[in-house]
């Protein structure tokens, strides 16, 4: 179905370099959080499993004045980088939710680099959408016998769910051709 964990909202503002988990946080909340709802122990949580997967690591800087105190920062990692890469390029699955919190965050992420990315961002997942589509208009429903005692609605059920995938498909595809 997809990774709709918000590990990836992290990923992306580390992309543009190093930062302290506050000032991530603040990025969210500037950014994403009409989209997302994470609250900041969540945050912290989401960076401590990028840090064992190995796709952030910290960097300590030493800050001067007064008080000396560490302040820890992160960092993509190689790994990071490419397990970012490769969730950006993946197409988010055909599903209303999914595309409202994967796909629009992927959209916001190549919108803050460069434009032209966005469009293909949108296109490839258009194509991908449209081959869902096409997917579903080729399959036949597939209905069970219905007994005496079922319903005559719960007969047609799988019909039923076919019919409404392919017009949240179709409703996301018009959606995209206008972003284009």
């Amino acid at each position: 179905m997809g990774d709709v964990r918000p590990e990836y909202v992290f990923l992306g503002f580390l992309v543009e370099g190093p930062a302290h988990g506050y000032h991530l946080y603040r990025l969210y909340k500037n950014s994403l959080e009409g989209l997302w709802h994470i609250s900041e122990s969540q945050m912290y949580a989401s960076l401590k499993r990028l840090e064992k997967r190995g796709w952030i690591a910290p960097v300590r800087e030493e800050s001067l004045g007064e008080e000396t105190q560490s302040r820890q920062q992160f960092m993509l990692t190689f790994e990071g980088i490419s397990a970012y890469e490769r969730w950006l390029w993946t197409p988010t699955a055909a599903s209303p939710r999914l595309l409202k919190l994967e796909f629009l965050t992927r959209l916001y992420f190549a919108m803050r680099w460069n434009l032209e990315e966005a469009y293909g961002l949108i296109e490839y997942q258009r194509l991908s959408l449209e081959k869902e589509l096409n997917r579903l208009l080729d399959s036949v429903p597939t209905t069970g016998k219905a007994s005496e005692h079922d319903s005559p609605l719960l007969f047609d059920i799988s019909v039923l769910a076919r019919d409404f995938r392919i017009r949240q498909i179709r409703t996301a595809l018009d959606w995209m051709k206008e972003l284009l």
